[in-house]
């Protein structure tokens, strides 16, 4: 009887493992770099410094910054969020890496890594 029990127990273990895995991955696929690309792509005359947005971003750019901070709640998923962040920087052609690094806080928002081609994405602790 108790051999039963631990059987189900395990079961219930597997289960629970297994939706654990299939929500990380749809968090993954949630920050993947061509989507952080694209919910950034309204940043970029004030990533350039350019147009009539460059003293400040434009409220659909803050949007999207708000949107992948809100998508990034564990410590992986900040990293992986700062790795396609820094090469989404990386790709600009004409980046303004003072107004880079400001974005985040032009938008209210607090991350603990900079939009920058060179920031270290392995010190993001979240």
């Amino acid at each position: 009887m108790a051999a039963i029990s631990l059987l189900k127990l395990a079961r219930v273990i597997v289960a629970i493992c297994m939706v654990l895995g299939a929500t990380s991955r749809a968090i993954e696929a949630a920050l993947s770099c061509s989507g952080v690309s694209d919910t950034l792509s309204p940043c970029m005359p004030y990533l350039k410094g350019s147009g009539p947005t460059q003293a400040t971003p434009s409220e659909s750019c803050c949007a999207g910054v708000r949107s992948l901070k809100a998508t990034a709640e564990q410590t992986g998923e900040h990293r992986a969020l700062c790795e396609c962040m820094k090469s989404t920087a990386a790709s600009i052609k004409g980046l303004n890496n003072d107004l880079a690094a400001k974005l985040p806080a032009q938008c209210g928002v607090t991350m603990s890594y900079t939009f920058s081609p060179n920031t270290d994405c392995t010190k993001v602790t979240g």
